[in-house]
């Protein structure tokens, strides 16, 4: 049995075909390598060892959470796989014995449906009910689609948020980021789109790809073949154009040259003012990369965090102001940005305050940098997030005061 859960194990870790277990091939790997009295289990079998395997570690889970007494913050999304099959994930973060951030996914469900409110919240009640954290949950985070946002509303008829619902509903960071970039990408989509023809170009045709390697050598440059980007991904964008980056001089010549053989010429020819910009474009994007690579991190806090990245942003942002190239982009990523977090979320600025190295006092003057490089007037959000930090002090006294930590 124990051999047989470790296949289980290797197989729902690493996504192996779940009738790997009787191929011969693997056979004479175990046998040749490691047990030769390895036998051969069916595809039927290792299923049932799934299955047994999920229910074993979901009720352990359950165990834990429930002997903890822990909070859980969850994110959730909905995933589109490539057969068009929809999913939406639940994800749970929480403390464990070992005061360690926990990551687990609670859920994983089949959407059939309409993404309504209603369906969604229905989904994740069946996740959290399944699990038994109904009345453990601290936050949810979303993405920005109005029906997780509408969603919200039933969650909290249920009486699901806990602690007076301060930090119940999130917006995700990343996300935003992404809509506050691809406002930008927009006022520079001529010179993206015409790089992007040209990599498409150059790489959807193997001839031509051996080609433009030829070119490469002959330039001194180690030949590679360049990702096209996602445009919903707008740090596939990025990637995209500094990868390429190096490239620019022999990108132009060949595609120009192979276009003007053919008789295509402007506007779908490159020039050295399509690079220039996407040069700077890509030396600005870059801080937002590294902000989304920061807040992107799982078994870190990342909330304390937050507040320092988007004073990095807005720094970013009010130096690129009036520059030639990137001004129109700057004036509609930083409105953008000003719609989600001209009100600083609560939970940005509580975790800023219990950290030691920020406390009240370096709050006040992150948001200072904040307000003078968007124009932006935080004096009564200071006032409230006070008098909010007092509040929620006295519900955690109450609630975890006469509890020993030791």
């Amino acid at each position: 049995m124990h051999a047989r859960e470790c296949l289980a194990r290797y197989i729902a870790q690493t996504d192996q075909p779940i009738n790997i277990g009787e191929s011969p091939f693997y056979k004479e790997l175990i046998t040749s390598a490691y047990n030769p009295q390895y036998e051969s289990v069916s595809r039927t079998t290792t299923r049932n060892d799934l299955i047994r395997l999920f229910e074993t570690e979901r009720d352990d889970l359950v165990a834990e959470i429930q002997h903890l007494s822990v909070s859980v913050a969850l994110t959730s999304d909905i995933w589109n796989a490539c057969s068009k099959q929809d999913y939406l994930c639940v994800t749970g973060h929480y403390l464990n014995s070992d005061w360690r951030i926990t990551k687990r996914i609670f859920g994983f469900r089949p959407i059939d449906f309409a993404h309504t409110a209603e369906n969604i919240f229905n989904v994740i009640m069946k996740v959290l009910e399944t699990y038994e954290i109904t009345h453990h949950i601290l936050s949810i985070t979303f993405d920005n689609a109005s029906a997780n946002t509408s969603s919200i509303a039933l969650f909290v008829a249920r009486n699901i948020p806990q602690d007076g619902g301060y930090f119940f509903h999130q917006r995700c960071a990343c996300h935003i980021i992404n809509l506050v970039v691809q406002a930008g990408l927009k006022q520079v989509s001529d010179q993206i789109d015409r790089i992007r023809d040209a990599i498409s170009w150059i790489c959807s045709s193997n001839p031509r790809f051996s080609e433009f390697k030829r070119h490469c050598k002959l330039n001194g440059l180690k030949p590679r073949r360049f990702q096209t980007d996602m445009p919903v991904r707008w740090n596939s964008t990025y990637l995209m154009l500094q990868n390429c980056l190096e490239y620019d001089t022999t990108i132009t010549c060949f595609y120009n040259m192979k276009l003007t053989e053919t008789g295509q010429l402007s506007p779908k020819l490159l020039s050295t003012d399509d690079w220039y910009v996407e040069k700077i474009f890509v030396q600005f994007l870059k801080i937002f990369y590294n902000v989304t690579v920061t807040l992107s991190g799982v078994y870190y806090p990342t909330s304390s965090q937050a507040i320092h990245q988007i004073v990095e942003m807005s720094e970013l942002l009010n130096s690129y102001r009036e520059d030639e190239h990137l001004g129109a982009a700057v004036v509609v990523m930083e409105t953008k940005l000003k719609k989600y977090w001209a009100n600083i979320p609560l939970l940005y600025a509580l975790s800023a305050i219990i950290d030691p190295m920020v406390k009240l006092s370096g709050l006040e003057v992150l948001l200072e940098f904040i307000g003078i490089n968007l124009s932006i007037d935080y004096s009564e959000q200071i006032t409230d997030i006070r008098t909010k930090l007092f509040e929620i002090f006295h519900i955690y006294e109450t609630r975890f005061g006469n509890i020993d930590i030791l």
